[in-house]
């Protein structure tokens, strides 16, 4: 399997064990779509009135479980060091993520929460685009 950044494309694997992670990494991409749907329904939310959020479990969980999947991926790639800055940023998001419990948020909360709802969005769009890339997933 070919790493070579610059534009260049990952080559198909040839045995067995790489086809088997390009598929992983296929289903990671998949998860990071997930999380993206859960975070746009989460900003509607927030957009249409912070004091009104309600952050539910089902939703922190599939954020979670993506984040998971993802930071797994990106440490089979970390070698390349965008792979490493992605995923930094990811374990600075997390934290946040996992602190937010079922509960009406206060306005400065909700806010502080949108905020970090689409700066997690703009990240996992960055990975998603980085990882279709270099691993050449359609």
């Amino acid at each position: 399997m070919s790493f070579e950044p610059g534009g260049h494309k990952t080559l198909v694997p040839q045995n067995e064990e790489q086809r088997d992670y390009a598929a992983q990494v296929s289903a990671i991409s998949a998860a990071a779509n997930r999380c993206l749907f859960d975070l746009a329904e989460l900003k509607g939310r927030a957009d249409a009135g912070p004091q009104n959020l309600f952050v539910e479990e089902r939703i922190l969980e599939a954020l979670q479980a993506s984040a998971g999947q993802l930071q797994r991926t990106l440490q089979c790639t970390a070698a390349i060091d965008h792979t490493t800055y992605l995923m930094q940023k990811l374990l600075d998001m997390r934290p946040v993520l996992g602190s937010l419990g079922r509960e009406r948020l206060s306005e400065a909360r909700a806010r502080a929460f949108l905020a970090c709802a689409r700066s997690f969005t703009h990240f996992y769009q960055l990975s998603h685009g980085y990882l279709c890339d270099l691993f050449d997933i359609k």
